[in-house]
């Protein structure tokens, strides 16, 4: 069985409450005695009871509540469907025996409404001479262009992005032959597919992230190259990949920096005290001291000793002191 043979049997026309109408979706009515918002009723209600287009009771629930529900916009000249077009601001067109430029067609048209007749009839007359859609170099528009990606143009030595800047100043649009033939032909060096968990070089098994050393240099897939680019390649991987596996467990120790406790400071973009690092070394430091509610942060230098040994030394020197001191007065 095909969608064809059971189309017919499985599928209707569902009823829409305001057609090509704006639905207010905040606005509340009453249906069969109950309290029920525009959105419920056309998302909810009519789909469970499989109220179909045309039928009449979807006719009597677009009269009974089309002025609490619905609503119209200012005509937009370049709105196709649910597509938005670009404007050609300043193209002059003649049309109605004026020139005007695109811009100046498109204000004047925002004065009517987009439903009305005279919006429906400039739409129709000025759509194709002043609106464009951009050819995009990836057909499937859940894919993502690789903009620096290097490859050959029309015989010269280009980029990604090179391809698009031309086809934009040439203004070729999209469905366009020569479109669809750049599309096809370049794809497949353009165009990747988004992961789902994207690969980071430097993310632990846990799923905290490490610092990247950025610029350090290592040596991967035979090129001299830095960290960084290679965590620009791996971001195109699945996290589970072959690829991404193999590339963190070679340049895991030189290009990733551990932490100690994960994500601290700033988001984890400073470095922390490296584990196994003591207070004796000489990036250590003491904790924080109170005396008399005063609260005192004290450093220690590499090999200092404690502030209870300098007390030991210094408390007998004090007492003699104060003894002449006070033997001399009386």
């Amino acid at each position: 069985m095909t969608q064809n043979n059971l189309f017919d049997d499985c599928c209707y026309e569902k009823c829409s409450l305001c057609q090509d109408y704006q639905l207010d979706q905040e606005a509340l009515v009453v249906h069969d005695g109950i309290s029920m918002g525009c959105s419920e009723i056309d998302n909810n209600y009519i789909g469970l009871n499989q109220i179909a287009q045309d039928s009449e009771q979807c006719a009597q629930i677009q009269q009974e509540h089309w002025n609490s529900c619905c609503y119209d916009i200012p005509c937009d000249l370049c709105m196709s469907g649910d597509s938005k077009y670009e404007l050609l601001v300043d193209k002059p067109v003649m049309y109605m025996g004026v020139k005007r430029s695109c811009g100046d067609w498109s204000v004047l048209s925002e004065a009517e409404l987009s439903q009305g007749d005279v919006c429906k009839a400039t739409k129709n007359d000025l759509f194709d001479e002043c609106c464009f859609k951009e050819c995009s170099l990836c057909k499937d528009p859940g894919w993502a262009i690789n903009w620096n990606h290097p490859l050959s143009y029309e015989g010269l030595a280009s980029t990604c992005l090179d391809v698009y800047v031309n086809l934009r100043n040439e203004m070729v649009q999209d469905g366009d032959d020569r479109c669809q033939s750049i599309q096809f032909t370049l794809a497949q060096e353009c165009c990747y597919k988004m992961p789902t968990n994207q690969c980071s070089l430097c993310q632990s098994s846990n799923g905290t992230y490490l610092n990247t050393n950025w610029n350090s240099e290592v040596d991967y897939q035979g090129e001299r190259v830095t960290c960084g680019d290679v965590n620009a390649l791996l971001s195109l991987e699945e996290i589970d990949s072959i690829l991404c596996q193999s590339a963190r467990d070679d340049l895991w120790l030189q290009c990733c920096t551990p932490q100690q406790g994960g994500n601290t400071g700033l988001g984890g973009i400073l470095p922390t005290l490296a584990p196994g690092v003591s207070d004796s070394d000489e990036s250590g430091w003491t904790g924080t001291s109170y005396d008399g509610g005063f609260d005192t942060t004290f450093f220690r230098r590499n090999g200092a000793q404690s502030l209870g040994s300098l007390y030991q030394l210094v408390l007998p020197f004090l007492s003699l002191v104060t003894t002449m001191f006070i033997t001399y007065h009386y």
